[in-house]
């Protein structure tokens, strides 16, 4: 049943894409060619999100743990590098903090999945033509735990949604490019790694989302 659905929503995406450009040779109008352009970028923005979740999707359903010593302050500096001209371009503050002064082993490619989806959510979410706009990650290596905050001044989510953001397909963003498959991603990799996830969320005022991971 799952397949099914992962088929009909690439098969709409791809539908979207070729009527869009039939529309476009078929116009003059260079305003109108432009709107059509911007509708198409957002649908190969939403099919690359699909593919790389599809691709955590199934490296979690099959891959089996590769434990290594973990340098968190190496993770974040390339998340800085990846999120840098991002944050510039929208005018979001992005703030990191890691304190690790002991070795921690676990399976770096889950936790790179864990922070590269929560960072993606708090960057895309942000309220539209906001002020003071920032996200901020926190990381503390303590007696083998590795406690991780990640809290933005996005639009929030709804408390009724709070105990479904982790479910399979689930999206409570319907303006944004999404496959709901990016929190459930999170929870599977934390569950093979025996950590948990929290969330506080505020409508209009933010979220911020606590994982704690033992090491291994």
């Amino acid at each position: 049943r799952d397949y099914v659905r992962w088929l009909e929503f690439r098969r709409v995406l791809f539908r979207s894409i070729a009527g869009g450009i039939n529309l476009a040779l078929n116009s003059n109008n260079i305003d109108e060619i432009k709107e059509i352009l911007t509708l198409m970028e957002k649908s190969v923005t939403k099919l690359d999100v699909f593919i790389m979740n599809m691709h955590d999707y199934y490296s979690l359903e099959r891959g089996e743990l590769k434990i290594v010593d973990t340098d968190f302050k190496e993770i974040v500096n390339k998340l800085k590098d990846v999120y840098g001209i991002y944050s510039l371009s929208e005018n979001i503050t992005f703030y990191t903090n890691v304190e690790q002064n002991e070795s921690f082993w676990s399976d770096e490619v889950y936790i790179n999945l864990i922070l590269t989806n929560l960072l993606s959510n708090a960057f895309k979410y942000q309220k539209k033509g906001g002020n003071n706009k920032s996200v901020s990650l926190d990381i503390k290596v303590n007696k083998g735990l590795a406690i991780i905050v990640i809290k933005d001044t996005g639009t929030g989510i709804d408390n009724k949604y709070k105990n479904e953001i982790f479910d399979l397909f689930f999206r409570a963003h319907v303006q944004e490019a999404g496959s709901g498959f990016g929190l459930f991603n999170v929870k599977s990799a934390l569950e093979k790694l025996n950590g948990k996830i929290e969330v506080d969320s505020i409508i209009n005022e933010g979220t911020t989302f606590t994982v704690t991971i033992p090491h291994k």
